[in-house]
């Protein structure tokens, strides 16, 4: 974990932006590194203050940052890193350039300016302590979309124990993000519709016989779509 964040401090140094405002208080020591981020260049500041070479408190800002994406990171990582007293803490999936500012800004400022690594550099090599939890349950979901949200709601109502795992730090998934229709299966909807399989195929030729009559590629793949057509139909007969 150490070569890590310090392997991270050397790849970064030439493109972070740090600005330093430093107090002393005794043993409290404040500082604000600055990083980019996905909004851009600087666009995220990690401020810092230490007491008795503790983290007293972690802000970090990023107002150009996705809202529900990036932000879950701005307000999270800080957390972990005070909750931890480190600030070797995982990014939040899904807004890796935002969570990868934020702990650029923070190992700069903790390892690279004198008066901070002189009281952290154990500080910020320690590791995470990881939480496992052991949990029975009968069903795991994947994915807490749309669907493995329906999938898990569905299992909890015919009285199954669900667990809904997700990688990223809200549900949702793609649903979340459509903006306009919503996939859906045998809707009341689908079914006043009396536009049949059959009716599907006869108009997709149809259009390919007199939008692109002059398409060799098209017209060889209607013609394939129609003799395969027609022999479904005589076995179905």
């Amino acid at each position: 974990m150490k070569k890590r964040i310090f392997a991270l401090v050397s790849a970064v140094v030439i493109i972070a932006i740090m600005v330093i405002t430093q107090q002393n208080r005794g043993t409290a020591i404040t500082g604000t590194g600055t990083a980019d981020g996905f909004g851009g260049k600087d666009a995220i500041t990690v401020t810092i203050s230490l007491k008795d070479g503790k983290i007293a408190s972690v802000n970090a800002q990023g107002p150009k940052e996705t809202d529900g994406i990036g932000s879950v990171a701005i307000q999270k990582m800080p957390e972990e890193m005070i909750r931890t007293n480190t600030i070797n803490v995982d990014g939040v999936t899904g807004a890796t350039v935002s969570s990868t500012g934020i702990l650029k800004a923070a190992a700069l400022l903790l390892l690279c300016v004198p008066s901070f690594a002189a009281e952290t550099q154990e500080l910020a090599a320690d590791y995470v302590t990881r939480i496992q939890q052991e949990i029975s349950t009968d069903i795991v979901i994947i994915g807490a979309g749309g669907a493995g949200m329906v999938a898990a709601i569905t299992a909890a109502d015919a009285g199954k124990k669900v667990v809904l795992v997700e990688k990223q730090a809200m549900v949702g998934g793609n649903s979340v993000r459509a903006s306009g229709g919503m996939n859906a299966a045998h809707t009341p909807e689908q079914a006043s519709n009396k536009f049949t399989e059959s009716a599907g195929v006869e108009k997709t030729l149809a259009t390919a016989a007199s939008k692109w009559a002059d398409n060799p590629t098209i017209t060889a793949l209607a013609d394939t779509v129609k003799t395969k057509w027609e022999a479904k139909a005589i076995l179905t007969a």
